[in-house]
């Protein structure tokens, strides 16, 4: 067997930051389109489809296919890992609302893209992020959807949309059509130890025996030749011949992977990556020999790959490696744990997209420095500038709990340089929105989309009982239908019959007409006149002061008790249903300064870190993001939000909460722009899949 290391590891290419996308310009004035293909600047592009996306051009490769890999997470440890020796950048996991993703999958559509495959880390360890994002892929690529897999997590069991059942049926019902299973050794002992693996981490082959029976020929396994599990022909054939026996007919058997040493990151996974070399015309022949017909048969520089089959089975042996790309072609599309695309697994500077370039502090990587990789810095040079003012997202005014009239609110935003902002008023909408909206723009000032604050509890959901008192910010103008302005209503309606009630006395002692309509805001802005959706005892107590001697404070004193909190809460939403109903809408959610958030009863933990366990069991259930910065978020939690965002891809915003108190301060929380912009594509990423596109846009067409 020959060991000297493949001549990859010296192969040597000097373009090793070439960009991805060209300018309409370069199109035009440095190149040409014929029926041989695209040529620019001498180099001809042939096989590739040339689509422009967001005012750039881009050349695909139509064998191209989108890797989305949801987390570096993975509970095996395998000395042979390819992740381990290329830069793999990102923390936590990544879900279908990651707005970078909508992007690469809208990009991918764009460019002909057929296939998708579904990586790690280990997805399985996220289900109900990998079940929403396989829902999202479905029926939008002609070709398959993958997962890659170690299979321990396969057979699990979990309730999705109200059904109970394993992991690999639901992900089948999604829109999954095919699984690789990465399985060094079909011995469950064997395989623990090589994949290392906790003991009984893997299944005995015969577990999958239902899975291939309901879905036949879906199921693949994947086996890296290693000492130990698969490291001859002969063990191969066995290896075969087992699976085949529990109806598995799909082998992949791949070889050492070297790639140029200036990009492999020294170490273990280095070393087990990196040989013996074997030549895989040895398997090739010797599966020939036992009456395999080879299909399928290329070999060049980066790869070889042989395709066979016999009596039904198909066996793949393949020798995967990567060079730098000698052009500007698009061979892959590389979605990562972090939230930026990439086109190769060498370049942590190969971006996608030229904005993303602007979101790294470096576009220099070297193999063995100490430093972090540039690509797994990215989302801390996003949220570093978080504290940057763009927009405010967290404004009140009279129609809730607020105590300044709209045009009144607004003027004052504007007296503060505050020229983007949304109304979160509790429980409710503003009636008008499209006046405000064009009220706004006739003083400089953009309200990009409606938002509500809604007053929700998380759930101990076995007990149905009510812990933690949330807020919740909502944004979106789906969310201004009818049934949803009910549904969240329902969280103002014992405050307002509470000082209804008090109202109603304080208007008999006083003699106060009945015609006194405190339901009815009256703006000096005829077009923003509105009504009131949420009864405060200041303002039914303004009502009485034309009537007696008594001020303001006096009159609430007198007429306006506080309501009792067992009767005020004693309704409540529930945050996780609120959550899913937005989502369903095609809505955002942030969390609302989670500083604040209140236990409902006395034994209850009241640590801010069961807080944050909390609001990681909110963002499974598809919480989008955090309002970081909030006069009621101390430096502390601040920090610890802050970490748990980055590690999640949650979006962060800050906000005034500005209620037009003499001192209420504007322009010291906010959302930065990166951020904002993040928002904004996602609620029109869902508003496309939702079917809202056309009236979102006409009522925003600066973001169209």
């Amino acid at each position: 067997m020959d060991t000297s290391l493949p001549i990859l590891q010296t192969f040597r290419f000097q373009n090793l930051n070439l960009k991805k996308y060209f300018s309409p310009g370069e199109i035009s004035h440095r190149g040409s389109i014929d029926e041989t293909g695209v040529n620019i600047d001498g180099v001809v592009y042939r096989n590739a489809e040339i689509i422009e996306y967001d005012k750039y051009v881009y050349i695909v490769s139509k064998k191209a296919v989108l890797t989305i890999s949801i987390t570096p997470i993975c509970n095996a440890k395998c000395s042979f890992c390819y992740n381990g020796i290329t830069f793999f950048p990102g923390v936590g996991v990544i879900d279908d609302s990651n707005s970078e993703l909508l992007k690469v999958i809208d990009f991918s559509q764009a460019a002909g893209v057929r296939s998708v495959s579904i990586s790690g880390g280990e997805p399985t360890l996220f289900p109900q992020q990998l079940l929403r994002i396989v829902e999202q892929l479905n029926g939008r690529f002609e070709g398959f959807i993958r997962i890659h897999t170690n299979g321990s997590r396969l057979l699990s069991k979990l309730t999705w949309h109200g059904k109970d059942g394993m992991l690999w049926e639901h992900l089948f019902k999604a829109g999954l059509k095919d699984i690789s299973v990465s399985r060094a050794a079909i011995d469950p002992i064997v395989n623990d130890r090589i994949m290392r693996f906790r003991s009984g981490e893997s299944y005995a082959l015969n577990a999958f025996k239902e899975l291939v029976a309901v879905h036949p020929d879906t199921l693949r396994l994947s086996c890296y030749l290693t000492e130990g599990g698969v490291s001859s022909p002969d063990a191969m054939v066995a290896y075969i011949r087992e699976g085949n026996e529990q109806g598995i007919n799909s082998f992949v058997f791949r070889l050492s992977s070297a790639i140029p040493s200036e990009f492999a990151i020294p170490g273990e996974f280095s070393i087990g990556n990196s040989g013996p070399f074997i030549d895989t015309n040895v398997f090739k022949d010797y599966l020939i020999n036992l009456n395999y017909k080879l299909r399928f048969s290329r070999q060049e520089i980066d790869y070889d790959l042989f395709i066979l089959e016999k009596d039904g089975a198909e066996v793949s042996i393949d020798r995967s490696s990567d060079v730098p790309d000698p052009d500007r072609k698009i061979r892959r599309i590389l979605f990562m744990p972090n939230g930026l695309t990439y086109t190769s697994w060498l370049e942590s500077s190969s971006f996608l997209f030229p904005d993303q370039s602007d979101l790294m502090g470096s576009r220099t990587r070297v193999a063995n420095t100490a430093k972090p990789y540039p690509a797994s810095a990215s989302r801390h040079a996003l949220y570093s500038k978080v504290q940057s003012v763009f927009a405010d997202l967290h404004v009140h005014s009279l129609v809730s709990d607020g105590v300044l009239v709209p045009s009144e609110a607004m003027s004052r935003l504007e007296q503060a340089g505050i020229t983007t902002f949304a109304f979160a008023e509790h429980n409710c909408f503003h009636d008008n929105w499209r006046n405000l909206v064009g009220y706004g723009t006739n003083l400089g000032i953009t309200i990009p989309f409606p938002g509500t604050e809604i007053s929700c509890a998380f759930f101990d959901e076995t007990n149905k009982i009510p812990l933690y008192r949330f807020h919740l910010l909502a944004f979106g103008l789906p969310l201004m239908s009818d049934e949803f302005k009910g549904y969240i209503g329902k969280a103002n309606k014992l405050q307002n019959e509470h000082v209804l009630k008090c109202f109603s006395r304080m208007c008999s002692q006083l003699n106060i007409s009945d015609e006194v309509d405190i339901f009815t805001i009256h703006d000096s802005v005829p077009s923003l006149v509105s009504s009131k959706h949420l009864l405060t005892r200041t303002w039914a107590a303004s009502f009485g002061i034309p009537y007696c001697d008594s001020d303001l404070s006096e009159l609430k004193s007198k007429y306006f008790p506080s309501i009792d909190p067992k009767i005020k809460h004693s309704f409540t939403l529930n945050i996780t249903e609120v959550i899913q109903r937005v989502r369903d809408l095609g809505g955002i959610t942030i969390l609302a300064h989670p500083g604040w958030v209140r236990p409902m009863h006395p034994n209850l933990d009241s640590g801010f870190s069961n807080i944050l366990q909390i609001i990681l069991s909110l963002k499974s259930a598809g919480l989008d993001g955090i309002e970081l910065y909030h006069r009621l978020n101390s430096e502390e939690q601040v920090r610890s939000l802050l970490n748990l965002a980055i590690d999640t891809d949650m979006l962060v915003t800050g906000g005034s909460d500005f209620h037009g108190r003499t001192t209420d301060r504007l322009r010291q929380q906010g959302t930065n722009e990166a951020n904002f912009d993040r928002i904004q594509f996602l609620l029109q990423a869902r508003a496309r899949v939702h079917k809202n596109h056309n009236s979102l846009f006409e009522l925003n067409p600066q973001y169209s």
